[in-house]
């Protein structure tokens, strides 16, 4: 990225990461053209836009909703920017993360984190763009996506939700449940239906009650459930995080970031999607409400701190951050291990866990 980059609309192929200058652009919904903004924070130049990409555990590009959108002419010419709705917005991601796939390798599929789910717990999302649980608006997104979608977190208290889990694992769609406040019974209907995972356990989530129940608890009660966890210290305690481990155990615990695009970078104001957010001692919240939002974890860190919190190995930490997420995902007979026989995506560190190579089906990209 230029350092002298003005403000202005620009032709564009791909986002780009420029960590030397902590410079970030992330691709709006229009793909050929981007408006830039700059923000200063602490005498650092960001350059950023409304929307972004998140790569998730596995490779899953997760999307968010925003809201901005440059419109041109035929020439491709500026004309202006309009507001649109979050799920023209959704659509135009999915296309957007599927032409992206067929030259990035690293994307296995999309986590599609809404917008199927409780007002209620809906933590950072957007509660104009939430929908009630709806197969035919599900193929839509699908379609968008070229199949793309593997894995989506639902809320369980939704109208609908055996006939919608049961299509959706039909079609070989994981199901994972979050962003809730249902009770023990609503999840349980879920987990019947072929739910597998609960998404960001103990965040976004009603909590346990001695005499009402609720989703948290079936987290825990399932064995057959795998329970992700952000494990920054920050999200869920580190002490809490030891207490999942040992309910779960080390084959149904799996690590994850929860990260957005500020991560990597400084603290200040950033967006999830059209929401501002403020970024302090690498605790992301919302501006407005001061509710907790993503993260700024990187994968690293998360494993470095699965190892410090719960005090396991090596061996039983990759299981954590790369095979049980292969496993859940029903990918693991390719990915998630170093095995013969199996894509060779992995990572080279040295003693002190600094990234020294990167390798993504044997080929070496870093």
């Amino acid at each position: 990225i230029d350092e002298d980059i003005e403000m202005g609309d620009y032709d564009f192929q791909i986002s780009l990461l420029d960590e030397e200058k902590n410079s970030i652009l992330s691709i709006p919904p229009v793909i050929g053209q981007i408006h830039i903004n700059k923000h200063i924070f602490e005498d650092e130049e960001v350059i950023t836009d409304t929307n972004e990409v998140n790569v998730a555990t596995v490779g899953l590009a997760k999307t968010t909703t925003g809201e901005a959108v440059s419109v041109v002419d035929d020439e491709g010419n500026y004309i202006k920017t309009e507001w649109l709705d979050g799920d023209v917005i959704t659509k135009e991601k999915l296309k957007m993360i599927y032409e992206l796939s067929k030259t990035n390798k690293i994307i296995k599929g999309i986590h599609l984190e809404g917008p199927f789910l409780s007002e209620e717990f809906k933590g950072a999302q957007d509660p104009r763009y939430l929908q009630p649980l709806s197969i035919d608006k599900f193929k839509e997104y699908q379609e968008c996506a070229h199949g793309l979608v593997k894995y989506i977190t639902i809320s369980p208290e939704k109208e609908g939700v055996e006939e919608f889990v049961k299509y959706l694992v039909s079609t070989g769609v994981t199901v994972s449940l979050g962003h809730s406040g249902a009770t023990f019974d609503e999840a349980t209907k879920a987990i019947i239906s072929g739910a597998r995972n609960f998404t960001h356990v103990m965040n976004a989530m009603k909590p346990i009650h001695q005499h009402h129940p609720s989703i948290l608890a079936a987290a825990f009660y399932y064995d057959e459930c795998y329970n992700e966890v952000i494990v920054d210290g920050i999200h869920v305690h580190r002490e809490m995080v030891k207490f999942i481990y040992k309910i779960k155990g080390q084959d149904k615990f799996i690590g994850i970031t929860d990260s957005l695009m500020a991560a990597g970078l400084k603290d200040g104001e950033y967006h999830i999607g059209s929401v501002p957010i403020i970024v302090k001692d690498s605790d992301c919240k919302l501006k407005e409400s001061g509710v907790r939002a993503g993260s700024t974890l990187t994968a690293i860190k998360g494993y470095k701190n699965s190892k410090e919190f719960i005090g396991i190995n090596d061996e039983i930490a990759t299981k954590l951050w790369s095979l049980n997420a292969a496993k859940l995902l029903k990918i693991d007979d390719r990915y998630g291990s170093i095995k013969v026989g199996k894509k060779a995506d992995f990572i080279i560190l040295d003693k002190e866990y600094n990234i020294k190579e990167v390798y993504i089906e044997g080929k070496k990209v870093f």
